[in-house]
């Protein structure tokens, strides 16, 4: 959870609710790299 929310972070201010998602999108596309994204399921514990 560290590494999403560092991802997540804001270090200049404030973010839309745009520059979120597209840095979300981002951090999920880095975890599914290479592999079919059918078949990725992400699990939060």
């Amino acid at each position: 959870m560290a590494l999403l929310q560092n991802t997540l972070k804001v270090t200049s201010g404030s973010a839309t609710p745009s520059e979120m998602k597209k840095r979300f999108e981002e951090y999920i596309d880095q975890l599914a790299r290479g592999n079919d994204q059918a078949k990725v399921r992400i699990v939060t514990e």
